[in-house]
């Protein structure tokens, strides 16, 4: 699949999917609505009914024709400017609520129309389960014929009723919930696959032309040292056999680089651990690493300040993790003075081993990214940094089989710190 096609994929996908939300939110909440005024409107038909039952047809005012207003969404309020008794007040309503199929448990007080003061409230319990809440009950005045009152009720488990009656319409929006993680996760596993085949068509184009070059120099060189005439010219015999050499070398460490990749797979208990001084380790390891950066005209600097440096590693895979981080740091590095310093402390149970440079820097974007196999960081006008990206895969890998840790801080042009934490032993040097 073509970039351009894979981006317009994506785009229609995207868009699908928005589209889908939205048709299933306004769906949803159409549903919503639409059961909600039915049962308002069933409330308010029995809360009608209600009311013309408790005041004599003859008492009846011409506007007693709506005498029912919602207040809120689980709350009504009956103008009634009749005397009121609790007990007929609350037959009439569950008479009329069955009667509309209205099973909710629900609230009611009584107020004085002159004062506006609640008189008497009670809670009562159509589904038959219900516990009622220990509110404060009102005892109910004696009535005379010029008092009036008006009635509200309120429904603590509408929502619940309109959630149930909404069943079908949640099971669908989640089943469409989870279509689309399903579909975004499909999207997901697509660019993840398709980024990883660049990464590996990188590899593959590296990993020829690394091999390729060294292999035409060795094949130039045998051709001349097949000349019978090459005898009498040892200087250029020796100089080809040298070509030759080199050349076979740099083969064999790229071979062993692509290699290291088998080792990641292997176990942690496969390795051949053993007691370590960490210090020491480094301290031998100094005069070659010194060599190494000379050549780049280079300086290292070693603070090694951990009181306690024993650790319990494989001698040769911890070799090989400096190793590959002094390589990286001054693969990367345009300064006229590569520095790499090595720094070591103690925090808590862990020996913290921190190497840092002063090369180019890893962008922020990067930074999660250079320890996953085959990643190779863009480096713009340095193209001439070879690699099969397996270094810092290989170092995390191995620090963790040690049961460590690694992270790279970095920051665009003032260079990169990669810091180790290795478990250390609880014996030291000064104990």
């Amino acid at each position: 699949m073509s970039r351009t096609t894979l981006r317009i994929f994506i785009i229609l996908a995207v868009f699908s999917i928005l589209g889908l939300v939205v048709v299933q939110y306004y769906w949803f909440s159409r549903a919503f609505e639409l059961k909600n005024s039915s049962i308002d409107r069933t409330i308010s038909i029995a809360l009608q009914e209600t009311s013309e039952s408790l005041v004599p047809l003859e008492k009846r005012a011409n506007t007693f024709f709506q005498p029912v207003e919602q207040t809120t969404s689980n709350s009504f309020k009956v103008m009634v400017n009749y005397p009121i008794t609790p007990d007929q007040l609350e037959e009439f309503l569950k008479l009329y609520f069955l009667k509309h199929s209205i099973t909710l448990n629900f609230e009611y007080a009584i107020y004085n129309c002159e004062t506006d003061l609640l008189e008497y409230g009670e809670y009562v319990c159509l589904t038959g389960d219900c516990s009622p809440p220990a509110d404060k009950k009102y005892k109910f005045p004696q009535l005379s014929e010029t008092e009036s009152f008006y009635f509200s009720i309120f429904f603590p488990d509408k929502a619940t009723l309109l959630l149930n009656q909404l069943e079908i319409s949640i099971i669908s929006t989640i089943i469409v919930l989870v279509v689309i993680l399903f579909f975004a996760y499909a999207l997901f596993v697509i660019l993840r696959q398709k980024r990883l085949s660049e990464i590996q068509t990188d590899f593959i184009n590296t990993m020829t032309h690394e091999f390729k070059t060294p292999i035409s120099t060795i094949d130039i060189s045998a051709s001349v040292l097949m000349n019978p005439k090459i005898k009498d010219s040892p200087e250029r015999l020796v100089s080809y056999a040298t070509i030759i050499k080199n050349e076979t070398a740099r083969l064999k460490n790229q071979v062993e680089k692509v290699l290291q990749v088998a080792v990641l797979n292997k176990k942690s208990e496969e390795l051949k651990r053993e007691e370590l001084n960490l210090h020491e380790l480094l301290a031998n390891m100094e005069g070659s690493l010194q060599a190494t950066i000379e050549k780049k005209s280079g300086e290292l600097d070693m603070n090694l300040d951990a009181q306690n440096d024993f650790v319990f590693v494989d001698t040769l895979h911890i070799t090989n993790i400096f190793n590959n981080l002094v390589d990286n740091s001054l693969k990367y590095n345009e300064s006229e003075t590569p520095t790499v310093k090595f720094n070591t402390r103690n925090e808590k149970k862990y020996m913290v081993i921190s190497i840092a440079d002063n090369g180019i820097g890893i962008a922020e974007k990067d930074v999660k990214m250079i320890f996953n196999k085959f990643y190779r960081v863009h480096t713009g006008d340095l193209h001439n940094v070879k690699g099969f990206g397996l270094g810092l895969h290989y170092v995390k890998m191995m620090v963790e089989a040690h049961k460590g840790s690694i992270r790279a801080e970095s920051e665009l042009g003032k260079g990169t710190t990669f810091v180790i934490k290795i478990p250390n032993l609880k014996k030291s040097l000064k104990s």
